[in-house]
């Protein structure tokens, strides 16, 4: 699956959100690997849900557990399936981040 990039401007006003990063749940090992990158000062969260974001509203999210409320570079994984993920840029700060998704494995 070819990387997918995506960017978030915080403003002081209200979180923002990212598009959803919709992984192809049949490829085996599922396996997604992320990389983000602050642009300015910004404190941001990667979540997931496990609900299909093509077919459901309001959506439960759930935040990583090791990229939560954070300002600096970060990379991490997600080992086991889920139907989306979306970065959450904080209201309490302003600046970006973009984040980087690949997915490797077979389909």
């Amino acid at each position: 699956m070819k990387p997918q990039t995506f960017t978030v401007s915080a403003t002081a006003g209200g979180n923002t959100v990212s598009q959803i990063f919709i992984p192809d749940r049949h490829i085996t090992p599922f396996n997604i690997g992320f990389g983000a990158v602050i642009a300015t000062t910004c404190r941001y969260t990667v979540q997931h849900t496990f609900q299909d974001p093509l077919t459901t509203t309001n959506l439960t999210w759930f935040n990583h557990p090791f990229v939560a409320a954070t300002a600096s570079n970060m990379d991490g994984n997600y080992a086991y399936s889920v139907a989306g993920i979306r970065v959450l840029a904080s209201a309490a700060s302003e600046g970006g981040v973009s984040v980087t998704f690949i997915q490797a494995g077979i389909v």
